[in-house]
């Protein structure tokens, strides 16, 4: 495999080295020795045993680099370990980048699973989908909206919006969403905790880029598997939905011990040795066996370049995985085939909550394509997969009984059974 192949859409910050707290010392001592200087005091995350070092003396045109190219991050990173490896008797220190982390999508871009630009607006009736499989007779381009299990089959009919789900399924759960920050001025407001910082300001007279909503949509189809729930909302991405290895990693140490039952990551990075990151692999050992976390397993499927690379977190065992089906139950063309995916949902023309006519919505590759939505549109792609699952194991918490670990293991009883909506991947049968 070529260094252009192996580096596809894995960058990582060119000034920045994640350091563990107990080699923070030496390492600085030694960057000091090559003339580099951090910016500021490290940033040290106790929960983590870890440090963000921003440096100096690494200037490039760009902040961000590609794994296997010319990037500074990967020579200062060869000399540190071959100097320790050399002064101390091949003994290297705890380090790594500081990774670049996405929505999933096709060619590393958030979209309607590789292939729209911006999610499609709804209008008429769609597909209500709940417990099994059996019986349906929908083709795989139907427009689909997730439904709490016991709800009556049929259609819904869509009237100037989507309106909160009702129900008590998931009443005591609790969702951590990691993912853009939520627009609180529809019909979710009120059925999640977040901090202003957390919440879209009135957008200003430019708009907001389409991927701006990912979070909105991400806790309606939540929401719709599990009313009851509540969801903790947590800006790890920005507005065009991008964030980095050491944002993610905190977001998740702190949502699981502010009590959360499970945490939906929709988003992920790919590594340049296909190897999880430093930063996010330390979190999830960190996480705790109460909390579960499920995350998208890429839109990746139809990519020549790697179809079954594994992107993470959703390739690390401690993660449900979350491929992507249609309307009819048959894998989605985008959804990575690979063995560390544990579960397939509703991933194509997924319908959820969006922004309301009052903002305007961009496409950042093309600044003349803008339009407005009435609170609700379609979209495809594994993160909706998901965030799918993750309101099926909410749904299952019982506050006092089930926890969620029992939760996801009624949840894979229920797929193994075709009682669900949510299904096993052919090598899980």
């Amino acid at each position: 495999m070529s260094t252009a192949t192996t580096g596809r859409g894995a960058a990582h910050r060119v000034n920045e080295l994640i350091v563990t707290l107990a080699h923070l010392d030496l390492v600085l001592d030694r960057l000091g020795v090559l003339g580099i200087e951090p910016v500021r005091d490290p940033r040290r995350s106790p929960a983590l045993g870890l440090a963000l070092l921003e440096l100096t003396g690494r200037a490039t045109d760009s902040r961000t680099a590609v794994d296997g190219g010319d990037s500074p991050v990967d020579a200062l990173l060869a000399d540190l370990r071959a100097y320790f490896r050399r002064d101390y008797d091949g003994w290297t220190p705890v380090l790594g980048k500081n990774r670049e982390v996405e929505t999933v999508g096709g060619a590393h871009v958030i979209s309607g699973g590789g292939t729209s630009a911006m999610p499609a607006s709804v209008d008429g009736e769609i597909d209500i989908l709940h417990g099994g499989w059996g019986g349906r007779s929908l083709s795989e381009d139907t427009y689909v909206l997730p439904a709490p299990e016991g709800t009556p089959g049929g259609r819904y009919a869509l009237d100037g919006g989507l309106p909160r789900p009702h129900g008590t399924l998931g009443r005591g759960a609790t969702v951590a969403v990691c993912d853009t920050r939520l627009w609180d001025h529809g019909e979710l407001a009120g059925a999640y905790l977040a901090t202003p910082s957390a919440l879209h300001p009135s957008p200003g007279p430019e708009g907001l880029p389409f991927t701006a909503g990912h979070a909105t949509f991400i806790t309606g189809t939540i929401l719709r598997n599990a009313p009851g729930a509540a969801v903790l909302a947590c800006a790890t991405l920005d507005d065009r939905a991008r964030g980095t290895t050491w944002q993610l990693a905190n977001d998740l140490v702190e949502c699981a011990a502010r009590g959360a039952d499970v945490i939906n990551v929709s988003a992920g990075y790919f590594t340049g040795d296909n190897q999880p990151s430093l930063a996010v692999s330390t979190a999830l050992q960190r996480v705790g066996p109460g909390t579960v976390v499920v995350a998208s397993a890429g839109n990746h499927g139809e990519d020549d370049h790697g179809p079954r690379r594994p992107l993470w977190p959703a390739a690390s065992d401690e993660v449900l995985a979350v491929g992507a089906v249609t309307a009819t139950g048959t894998p989605a063309a985008f959804s990575p085939d690979a063995p560390w995916v544990d579960l397939l949902a509703p991933g194509v023309n997924v319908v959820s909550n969006y922004f309301g006519p009052g903002v305007t919505i961009t496409d950042p590759g093309d600044a003349r394509s803008s339009r407005t939505y009435e609170g609700v549109a379609a979209w495809s792609g594994t993160s909706f997969a998901s965030a799918w699952v993750s309101g099926l194991i909410a749904a299952r918490v019982r506050r006092g009984g089930a926890d969620a670990p029992a939760a996801l293991r009624r949840l894979l009883h229920d797929a193994r059974h075709g009682a669900t909506s949510a299904l096993l991947p052919k090598h899980r049968d």
